[in-house]
């Protein structure tokens, strides 16, 4: 009797789906960058108020300190890929993103802002990046096959 064919364990972490893992990284960045720009710029400029001010600092208004930040994680052991990233302007207004591929493939992305007396608004949107790359056969299974 002819033995059968028997395919090897497929390698966890391939070329291909590096490749795959950067295009969905380059994907994820472009989607943040643009949402956070389009937040800032569609976003209403600032009244300007009156304030009493003591020594240049405005009396009984919390100091707003400007800040950004964001990072990013990328664990293919693990199929850990998130990013996060948060602006805070002069005027208070909080824009910011986070993305998360999640178990079933699809790539979370949580848009959100807090301006003027608006409170915190998000938005989400589920994208699908397409099935990951296939591992390629190896040699031994060719040669089974053949």
């Amino acid at each position: 009797p002819r033995p059968e064919p028997r395919s090897q364990p497929a390698a966890a972490y391939t070329p291909q789906l590096h490749r795959h893992i950067h295009d969905m990284k380059a994907s994820i960045v472009l989607v943040l960058v643009s949402a956070i720009a389009s937040l800032v710029l569609t976003s209403p400029l600032p009244q300007e108020l009156p304030t009493q001010t003591a020594g240049g600092i405005a009396l009984g208004q919390p100091v707003i300190i400007p800040y950004s930040y964001g990072y990013e994680v990328q664990d293919a052991a693990t199929q850990n890929f998130q990013n996060k990233a948060e602006i805070k302007t002069e005027n208070g207004d909080v824009f910011g993103s986070y993305s998360q591929l999640m178990p079933d493939g699809k790539i979370y992305t949580t848009t959100y802002n807090v301006t003027g007396n608006n409170g915190y608004r998000a938005t989400l949107r589920i994208t699908d990046p397409g099935p990951l790359p296939s591992a390629p056969s190896s040699p031994t299974a060719q040669q089974q096959q053949a």
